[in-house]
């Protein structure tokens, strides 16, 4: 089974050792790379295009995070050039209407997601991936 590239963009380190204590409990080999804000995370993608490593194979984004949020996160990530459609989650524990609607409005965003993920859901989502990726 091929290992998935998954980046988790959030500043809460509870939430990261919670997500990261999923991945490993879903079974399914993840590479994760952990990025406590939109600013690491986009130097990462420019880092990771500059050197042509690889790209993630799937992105989870908090909205609420200081230095640049995932709002702003996602409208600069639009302004990269990446040609590979990496699919996009909001992961956070926002509860309003408005925020789903916003996301709506993101191409990349396949989803919006309430934390805390379930294992389930996760390998759900990962053994999409993996699927979409062997077509």
């Amino acid at each position: 089974m091929k290992e998935i590239n998954l980046m988790l963009i959030d500043d809460d380190p509870i939430n990261l050792y919670i997500f990261n204590k999923i991945t490993l409990k879903t079974g399914v080999p993840v590479k994760l790379k952990s990025c406590s804000n939109g600013k690491v995370a986009l130097l990462e993608l420019i880092q990771s295009l500059k050197h042509n490593k690889p790209l993630p194979d799937i992105i989870f984004v908090d909205i609420s995070m200081p230095v640049l949020n995932g709002w702003e996160f996602l409208h600069l990530y639009e302004q990269l050039q990446i040609t590979q459609d990496i699919p996009m989650f909001i992961l956070t524990s926002s509860i309003l209407p408005t925020d789903e609607d916003k996301a709506a409005q993101f191409k990349r965003i396949k989803g919006f997601i309430r934390k805390p993920i379930s294992k389930e859901q996760l390998k759900e989502l990962l053994e999409s991936v993996l699927s979409d990726a062997k077509s």
